[in-house]
């Protein structure tokens, strides 16, 4: 079996003449990709879906269940739901009580830095230090973008800390051990949806060694089939393992669940690393099957929605940064810089990220506050109809006596009467219909919408304008 490449030691090294001690100038690069990935997931990073997070969360500690009788955010029957992210949406309602919504930024900021350092760690210690930087620069810099308010965000830890195992199940055929691999699994299912993928690299690596011809494939096969088992125990029960295919189905109109364009900034990582991927095979005399099919597997699992693309970028990075370093064994930069310079970016960096955050990370100035606050001082405006990213803005800060007709849980819903919201809003033919169905109290559309127009001419009342937005509501 072959063995990965020896990793080119960057440790302080002592200068001839007896200058100041030195150490990699890579680990320099590695700090600044870092700290410049930290300080641009700042920007624009609350997450709509964050509001009824928060709410739901809230139900969650005042009921001491998971129930959903009656349900805290909609007056609208739907399809059965249930939560797929529970202990965050507690976590967010119990940081949102004690400190406010600054809370939820600076939790966002520590889970940036806090992934940042891990994924440079496993670089600096697996790769060469120049292929460490390159890739912590190519995969790191479109991670910052997804780096927001929302369970998803969890996920980016737990997958980084894969990355140990799956370097070792490629380069020395090492399965991750059992019970670490059920305990991650367990946790994760009460923390985002994407615990499939514990289950999902375990069957990847048994369909290596299928390839490969080895009888072993049968251990990675069960421990992805008891993972599975584990995630079926949790307060949610056996249903979470359905949820992948409910929000699959139901998410049709969100765009980060469209098909990815390789195009688009979020996926420019995973387009590196499949080019280099391609080049790497190219100059290599025998690639392995499990490359191979790790390889291709998680590209295509990339491909298939723009919310994959980073995780998938990061999942490749071990075989990458192997692929890279056998392909060019000469490409071994070795600058140094003081070490004192090393130590002293640290914390000017992060000095420089938590000042970004507060000037950047905070609730965005383009939602309907005031119709929030117009609305919570109405007790009287239950039903509510709304645009689609501002439901759970206004259910949160609307007052809980708020429902409405629709909010982000697009597996809810379904596709079909997110689409239909959208155009009854637009003006579009059979509007009347469908607002009678739903026969709110009040509506909060685009300023701009034809349906504005529409409703004027049958005696509603535009009540107030804010921003781009207008609440309106039926003359008495």
């Amino acid at each position: 079996m072959s063995q990965a490449l020896p990793v080119a030691a960057s440790a302080p090294t002592p200068d001839r003449a007896g200058r100041a001690p030195r150490a990699s100038g890579w680990t320099l690069v590695l700090i600044l990709v870092g700290g410049a990935g930290v300080c641009v997931s700042a920007y624009l990073n609350v997450d709509p879906d964050l509001y009824w997070h928060r709410v739901l969360g809230a139900h969650w500690i005042s009921t001491r269940s998971l129930s959903l009788s009656p349900d805290p955010i909609a007056y609208t029957p739907g399809a059965a739901w249930f939560p797929t992210a529970w202990l965050v949406e507690v976590l967010y309602a119990a940081i949102v009580s004690a400190f406010g919504y600054t809370g939820v930024f600076v939790l966002r900021f520590l889970l940036a830095v806090a992934f940042y350092t891990l994924l440079g760690r496993f670089l600096h210690r697996t790769a060469r230090p120049a292929t460490a930087a390159l890739l912590f620069f190519a995969v790191g810099i479109p991670a910052s973008l997804v780096v927001q308010d929302r369970p998803q965000t969890f996920s980016l830890l737990f997958v980084v800390l894969l990355l140990p195992s799956v370097n070792r199940a490629l380069t020395q055929d090492i399965a991750p051990r059992l019970v670490p691999s059920v305990a991650i699994t367990f946790l994760w299912a009460n923390v985002h949806g994407l615990w499939v993928l514990v289950p999902g690299l375990l069957g990847l690596l048994a369909l290596a060694r299928v390839f490969e011809r080895r009888a072993i494939w049968r251990h990675p096969a069960l421990a992805a089939l008891v993972c599975l088992a584990a995630a079926g125990l949790t307060p949610v029960g056996p249903r979470l393992l359905l949820s992948p295919f409910l929000v699959t189905k139901a998410a049709g109109t969100v765009v980060e669940w469209e098909a990815t364009a390789l195009r688009t900034p979020v996926a420019w990582g995973l387009a590196a690393s499949f080019a280099l991927l391609l080049i790497c095979w190219a100059r290599t005399d025998a690639v392995q099957p499990r490359a191979v099919v790790f390889g291709l597997a998680l590209t295509a699992f990339g491909l298939m929605a723009y919310r994959n693309a980073v995780f998938a970028s990061l999942l490749l990075v071990p075989l990458v940064a192997t692929s890279v370093d056998r392909a060019f064994p000469r490409w071994n930069s070795r600058i140094t810089v003081p070490r004192a310079m090393v130590l002293a970016t640290v914390p000017v960096l992060l000095l420089a990220a938590a000042s970004t955050y507060v000037q950047h990370a905070h609730i965005s100035d383009n939602l309907p506050k005031r119709i929030a606050s117009r609305l919570a001082a109405q007790p009287d405006v239950r039903h509510l109809v709304a645009t689609y990213n501002t439901t759970g803005f206004l259910r949160d800060f609307g007052g809980d006596h708020l429902r409405l007709s629709i909010d982000g849980r697009s597996d809810r819903y379904g596709s079909n009467r997110i689409t239909a919201q959208i155009e009854m809003l637009n003006g579009s033919r059979g509007w009347q219909k469908r607002l009678d169905r739903l026969s709110p109290d009040a509506i909060v559309m685009a300023r701009t919408s034809p349906l504005r127009e529409l409703l004027t001419e049958r005696g509603w009342t535009t009540v107030i304008v804010d921003g781009t937005y207008v609440l309106m509501e039926p003359s008495s």
